[in-house]
């Protein structure tokens, strides 16, 4: 079954899809995609329950970012204020490290975070969200984003139930800078892009504060 639902979708829309993903068993797309073809047999809550190793790593990052905010929190990094970095699912872990630390009183979280850059993050761009991680960072959260991210678009509004991900587009949240990755060619490609992106994205903030 699984060797037919490959075979299905590299001969139908999905072709694209899979041949910008490398390598493909990252996300063992036959058995993902085979599970989003039953989804008009589902009620809404069944599909929030899919069993597939998407699914299921993002259920880890959850779980994970709210120990990083502990941690972050208890000062086990040290006392200097920290920068995070992270793409997909580890951009998902600190947002949500972030969250945490949002939960405590402002005394308890000054001077912790100094600079967060996320990187195709599958997480809804919710206003309220933001605004909240927002107030926990001193200095610069930097959302970066590519429309054309289609493995992100398809996994992350099967999850999130949204169209609206913050990995695909700008964040409209005062504080959070937006930057465009227009030449990224897949997701599997944030690993070997993310320091290139940081040296522009440190460029284009020098040129706006002089």
């Amino acid at each position: 079954m699984k060797f037919a639902k490959v075979q299905i979708i590299r001969r139908t829309v999905f072709a694209g899809l899979l041949n910008s993903m490398a390598p493909l068993a990252l996300l063992r797309i036959g058995q993902i995609v085979g599970e989003l073809l039953t989804l008009y047999d589902l009620d809404q809550e069944a599909n929030r329950t899919l069993d597939n190793p998407w699914m299921n790593a993002r259920a880890l990052a959850l779980r994970t970012g709210a120990v990083l905010g502990e941690l972050i929190a208890a000062k086990a990094v040290g006392n200097r204020p920290i920068t995070l970095v992270g793409y997909s699912l580890g951009s998902l872990v600190i947002l949500e490290a972030l969250k945490y630390l949002a939960t405590l009183p402002p005394s308890k979280t000054v001077h912790l975070v100094q600079d967060v850059f996320l990187f195709g993050i599958p997480a809804p761009a919710d206003p309220t969200a933001w605004t909240s991680v927002r107030r926990v960072v001193a200095g610069r959260i930097v959302n970066g984003y590519s429309s054309s991210d289609l493995v992100l678009a398809i996994l992350s509004r099967t999850s999130d139930a949204t169209w609206s991900i913050a990995g695909m587009e700008e964040v409209h949240v005062k504080g959070i800078e937006n930057f465009e990755c227009e030449d990224l060619g897949g997701h599997a490609q944030w690993r070997w892009k993310v320091g290139e992106y940081l040296q522009r994205i440190d460029g284009h903030h020098r040129d706006k504060v002089t």
